[in-house]
């Protein structure tokens, strides 16, 4: 099944970020063909998950953790192999038959330009294939049965493959005729075209995995455990924002009786980033792969829909407040359709006045709250519906950021801590940065004037 991550929601958790920035895809992406860096791509823009598939993806990129296994190929082998690969027009096959006098002076005089690049195709192809056999040969266990082991094991046949493998290792033996790379020109680009394909495939899931194993170890990043049942499950230990570095982590847990968490703060306190440090933590998850924190068990979504950067739309005239009243509407729908959600709504309906916006998130919130298919985590400076929403639902847990007080000065533990809190530091710190002052020491000079 398809796991549903919005374009807002891959914005919001800065999935993939802007061009030359920092992101969740950048700090995976260690690959070293086009062909994985597009392949990782498409797992962060479509990811398919379900319980099956997370497993298996999980234990292919542990397996590579514990062998510590590098990229065996040189990526321009792949990368002259693919161009090769793509002229399927029989045309401009080497006929060793049809040599004319034209093309054997060109051949004479080294500028023959397709020549050139057929022989240099054809050795690539020939390290590539070598290398590959030799790395299956130290790599291979046959204990694991993931669909990434049974793609091995059909590469390493074809590989094994008795012409297959002569052919190939004549590749290696020096220059080549003309009638000899005629003949592997026709056996490479045409007759076993749909081999070298698969190959090809297996490289870049090899890529990508080898490339994912790589940070995990390097970051000590942990691996999800998934939970069986239908049931809504999550317990999270210690999990941080894989992009700030010294990232402190945080602990939630959340499960039939406690399907909303309902986050209080002040400004600066690191609300928003929490939120993000879980969404991300819930994706990767989610995709099998290794996550920032220190363990977690979940049972498997359909999907995780996140308002926590969500901008005015200029173009279709909606303000900030009905911006946010389309998108509760459009999870609202998709939770009615019995999809199993998580939703991260940070200072839900800030765009309105403080009284509809109290009233607004304790509705909202309290309806959630009695969906058996969806977990929330919502934050808000209202700190007043926390009263109404103590008085009529039970499934709700409360949480604050802490704010510490040192010398008139506001220090943020950024550790999640049970309770309300009714910290309000804007004020302060405003008067701390002397806005106010300066001000009035403007107004005064023009008074002078």
């Amino acid at each position: 099944m398809i796991f549903n991550a919005d374009k807002q929601t891959l914005d919001d958790l800065n999935i993939f970020g802007k061009k030359g920035k920092e992101s969740v895809y950048s700090l995976f992406n260690r690959t070293y063909t086009t062909g994985g860096a597009a392949k990782l791509e498409q797992i962060f823009h479509y990811p398919t998950t379900g319980e099956t598939e997370i497993r298996d993806r999980s234990e292919t990129i542990q397996f590579f953790c514990r062998s510590s296994s590098a990229f065996p190929l040189e990526a321009v082998w792949i990368e002259v192999m693919v161009a090769y690969l793509s002229d399927r027009d029989s045309r401009t096959l080497l006929r060793a038959d049809g040599e004319t006098m034209e093309s054997k002076l060109n051949k004479w005089l080294g500028v023959d330009t397709r020549l050139n690049f057929t022989q240099k195709a054809l050795k690539a192809i020939g390290e590539c294939l070598t290398h590959l056999r030799a790395f299956l040969e130290k790599t291979a266990d046959n204990r694991y049965s993931t669909s990434f082991q049974k793609m091995q094991n059909e590469v390493k046949t074809i590989l094994d493959d008795q012409e297959f493998r002569l052919t190939y290792a004549s590749l290696m033996e020096g220059r080549l005729s003309f009638e000899q790379m005629a003949s592997c020109d026709r056996f490479f680009r045409f007759t076993h075209y749909d081999q070298l394909q698969t190959i090809l495939e297996y490289v870049y899931w090899l890529d990508i995995y080898i490339s994912v194993a790589t940070v995990a170890r390097e970051r000590k990043l942990a691996f999800a455990e998934v939970l069986p049942g239908s049931d809504q499950q999550l317990d999270i230990k210690g999990f941080y924002h894989p992009l700030v570095p010294d990232a402190l982590g945080n602990d939630i847990q959340m499960n039939a009786s406690r399907r909303v968490l309902f986050l209080t703060g002040a400004n600066m306190a690191g609300k928003s980033t929490l939120m993000k440090s879980f969404g991300i933590t819930v994706f990767l998850a989610h995709i099998g792969f290794p996550i920032p924190a220190d363990s977690m068990k979940f049972t498997v979504n359909d999907g995780l829909y996140t308002t926590i950067n969500l901008s005015d739309s200029i173009q279709m005239g909606h303000s900030h407040f009905y911006a946010e009243v389309l998108r509760v509407k459009k999870v609202s729908m998709e939770l009615a359709a019995g999809k199993k959600l998580i939703i991260i709504f940070d200072e839900l309906f800030r765009g309105t006045n403080v009284k509809d916006a109290h009233e607004a998130t304790v509705a909202v919130t309290s309806l959630y709250s009695e969906l058996e298919n969806s977990l929330m985590l919502v934050s808000t400076h209202i700190v007043e519906a926390a009263d109404n929403l103590r008085e009529n639902c039970r499934n709700i847990q409360y949480s604050y950021m802490p704010t510490v007080m040192k010398h008139n000065i506001p220090v943020y533990t950024y550790v999640l801590t049970e309770g309300v809190t009714q910290d309000r530091h804007g004020m302060l710190i405003i008067q701390n940065e002397g806005i106010l002052d300066i001000l009035a020491n403007g107004k005064k000079a023009q008074y002078y004037e």
